[in-house]
């Protein structure tokens, strides 16, 4: 069993019983205190509906943002709904008022997450690569590409529409796409034709037409000079262009078969309606 333990002078405790109760207006009680200023590495508190729960959790973290000056960023609340969490975010942030901190909103909406949202950015960060001088080398997207190129069945069952149905239009696009690695109607094969370098010439020369934007426009210049460069040989920023180009090509060409990409703002949202949580009793 560990013996670890979240290290905090004592000097700080009597501080902090002096001011909590008059900054939120409330004394905890016994039990709450000791949640507040817990050492160990898990505490698991059992109560029932309005017995205090979500504001011992609130003034945990009081203690360890404000008395600890542990970053907002190494700190994370999870709950099941996002109802759960819009109000959790709110009541710390009127707390957090209460002792005088004034914080980003948006700095506490990274901190206070859906458990889907926090397991779908665990999923989006965790791309690597192999170099030779890494064995693993974690990769950041350019900034200018927001958001994800790849296809993911959170965005197909969202829309409800058919992965396989757009596998299937791909297939008879006249592309050429030649041997795929992957089984055919699958999420990893459409994720397969993102690698395609070339895609953007293989479009024209099958006589596609489509609504150039300037974003494809701007994507298509910016990676004129990878066509003939292996998917496997570019940098991460280059694969990513690439991967968002055609992302964008596919959208243009078969706009009703092809989900709208997963925005980092709507995801909270997107992915309670897939796994349908909204029916989870919380306090």
């Amino acid at each position: 069993m560990s013996s670890w333990q979240f290290y905090y002078p004592e000097a700080l405790l009597p501080r902090l019983e002096k001011e909590l109760p008059v900054k939120a207006g409330k004394t905890p009680n016994a039990k709450q205190w000791e949640m507040i200023t817990s050492r160990e590495n898990n505490i698991c508190v059992c109560a029932g509906a309005g017995s205090g729960k979500t504001l011992s959790l609130i003034w945990r973290v009081i203690f360890l943002y404000v008395y600890l000056r542990v970053p907002l960023n190494e700190i994370t609340v999870l709950s099941f709904t996002r109802k759960a969490v819009e109000d959790f975010r709110e009541k710390l942030l009127e707390m957090l008022d209460k002792f005088g901190v004034n914080v980003d909103p948006a700095e506490i909406k990274k901190t206070v997450r859906t458990f889907h949202s926090k397991i779908l950015e665990f999923g989006r960060q965790s791309t690597f690569a192999v170099s030779s001088n890494k064995m693993f080398e974690h990769q950041k997207a350019p900034e200018d590409i927001k958001g994800s190129s790849e296809f993911s069945i959170l965005e197909f069952k969202t829309e409800k529409k058919s992965v396989a149905r757009l596998c299937q239009m791909l297939s008879k696009s006249g592309f050429k796409l030649g041997v795929m690695s992957a089984p055919a109607n699958t999420i990893t094969w459409l994720n397969e034709i993102l690698q395609v370098g070339d895609l953007w010439e293989r479009m024209l020369a099958a006589g596609h037409k489509l609504g150039i934007t300037d974003e494809i426009k701007q994507l298509a210049k910016r990676t004129d000079k990878l066509r003939g460069v292996l998917y496997e040989d570019l940098k991460y920023t280059e694969q990513a262009a690439v991967k968002m180009l055609n992302r964008l090509i596919i959208e243009a060409l078969y706009p009703n078969e092809t989900p709208k990409r997963i925005d980092d703002d709507d995801e909270d949202e997107l992915i309670g309606q897939i796994f349908n949580r909204s029916n989870i009793p919380i306090e």
